[in-house]
Parts: C-alpha cells; structure tokens; sequence
C-alpha cells in the first residue's frame, strides 16, 4: 500500500455549526388584537447569533379576539377599522403593527421558541376580493432550542467572537474529547512502532510525517472549569479570519470554540446558567489559560443572542 501522510489529517466533525437552521410547523402570537396564526416557518441564524424567522401563514389558522372586516392584514397591522361614508375603511400606519409575544416552532428534532421578537415585516399582495399575505419575517433575539429526546447537558459550549491567540501544543488527553472540532486521529501501530534494521530511517520519516498530519490541527487552550478539563479550539478557516480581524478588514467574526463540562450544575433555565458560569468572567479566564493579555479590540467571548 503507498504510503500518503494525508490519510491521517483530521476531518472536521459536524456536531457545530454557526448559522444553524430550523424548519416546521409554527404558530405565532400577537398582543393587539389578541390572536395568533400558524404555519410553515424556517428559522434561521447568522454567524453572530442573529436569527430571522421565516412563516408562510395558513389563513385559515388565523384566530383573533375581535372580529376582522380585513383578515390578516387587518390583524398584523393593528389598526381598528373605521366607517367612512357608509364604508369600513382600513387606515394603515407604517410604524405601527400588532406585536408579536411568543413565536414557536415544532420541528422533527425539537422545539424552537422565543418570546423576544423585535418586529416583523409582511410580504402582501394587494388586490382583489382580500389581500394575501404571503410570508412574516421575524426578526428575532434571545430565543432557545428544547431537543426531543435530549438527556440531561453534559457539556456547556460558548463560540468565541474574535478571539485571536498562540495556540499551545497537543493536549493527549483532549485528543478523542466528543465535543472536539478535528478530533485526532488514531495513527497506527504498524506506522509509528519503528523498528531497528534496514529501512529504519524511511519507517521513522514514515511515523513522523503520519503523527505531524494526525496532530495537525492539535493546537488547543486547556483549562480546568468545575473540576474538570476544558479547552478552546480553533474553528475552520480560523488563520484566514484571524488574518482579517489582525489586518482591520473585519470587524467581527467568529473565530473559536470554548467547551467544558456541566457536571452537577442545573442548566434548565437562563438564569441557571448564570449562576455557575459567569460568561463576564470568561475573558479573565481566556487570559490566564492563553498567557496573553486580552484587549477590548482582540479577544471577546459571549453567547450569540440566538442560541
């Protein structure tokens, strides 16, 4: 078999993603009037945690308090119709809509929801016998993923906003770590036992350049958090960005991972969260695991406000 060290390069695993996306059945609910309407919704996040939540509603779900002379488009605006020369007459405000309080969405792998939505615009038709509303677009802050089926959290994780470091060296006990982004691959033992006698030297380069290509993407920070081991990975494409945020073109970007463990620590709620992790804090321990002094412009860590 011909030997090729690229064998032994780590593949990325698929477990994080920063733009994740949602896709189901939603429904969505309004404050003035009282009300709601469903239907099929995609959610989806940017790199920074801000999410938009697209619905393309089912008029027949749509339920309100009052009586609607105008259905939805009546209904998302808010506004109370008035007679006018015998006439019901929809006066619309542009600044003014019906808010919308609680948006949820049921897909195959969970629940999505979120009660902080910042506003919403309306894709209409106009025209004919009822105008048509064709899709909302929410645009949406802190909000949260319940998994079906999920077990109780073992690990916490934070993605780290231009968070540029010197990486250390390989961590053994970091190597197979279920949460890391290139897990390091196993290299043989046929490839690194090198034995004396002719071809030592070529079985030697062999083991050396397999363990370089195995450990190529080995460059963690470890910490200890709640008694237990912890690190910081790069993610993908982490030089170029790094690149970019050092070079003044980008602003922000994400550019690392932090992970570690929850142990007896309860993370049901918000505010569970913030009793034991403290993410203010994260920052001072970035500094001490990196041996770098953190700068306001360089290194930053917190939670996208989507996730």
């Amino acid at each position: 078999m011909t030997f090729d060290p690229r064998d032994f390069l780590p593949s990325q695993s698929d477990w994080f993603s920063a733009t994740p996306e949602y896709g189901g059945w939603g429904k969505a609910e309004f404050s003035t009037p009282e009300g709601s309407v469903e239907g099929s919704v995609e959610v989806r996040f940017d790199e920074l945690g801000k999410a938009t939540a697209r619905m393309r509603p089912d008029p027949n779900t749509l339920r309100s308090e009052r009586e609607l002379r105008f259905g939805m488009d009546e209904f998302l605006c808010g506004a109370e119709p008035r007679k006018a020369d015998g006439q019901w007459v929809l006066l619309r405000n542009l600044g003014q809509q019906n808010p919308c309080t609680r948006l949820e969405v049921r897909t195959s792998e969970g629940v999505f929801s979120t009660e902080d939505v910042a506003g919403y615009g309306a894709n209409v038709i106009y025209g004919g016998s009822e105008d048509e509303v064709q899709s909302l677009a929410f645009e949406v802050f802190m909000s949260r993923f319940d998994a079906e089926g999920a077990d109780d959290p073992a690990y916490w994780v934070l993605p780290l906003t231009n968070f540029v470091s010197e990486w250390r060296l390989r961590r053994t006990d970091l190597d197979h770590h279920p949460l890391r982004i290139f897990p390091t691959p196993e290299v043989p033992d046929e490839i690194t036992h090198v034995t004396h006698g002719p071809g030592e030297e070529e079985a030697a380069n062999r083991a050396m350049l397999a363990l370089l290509a195995a450990n190529s993407k080995n460059y963690l920070i470890g910490f200890e958090f709640n008694g237990a081991p912890g690190f910081v990975e790069q993610l993908p494409a982490y030089e170029a960005r790094a690149e970019d945020l050092t070079a003044g073109k980008e602003r922000i970007l994400p550019t690392a991972v932090m992970v570690g463990e929850v142990g007896l620590n309860h993370a049901d709620t918000p505010s569970d969260l913030e009793r034991w992790m403290h993410p203010q804090d994260h920052l001072m321990l970035l500094t001490l695991a990196s041996g770098r002094r953190s700068e306001r412009r360089g290194s930053s860590c917190g939670m996208p406000r989507g996730g």
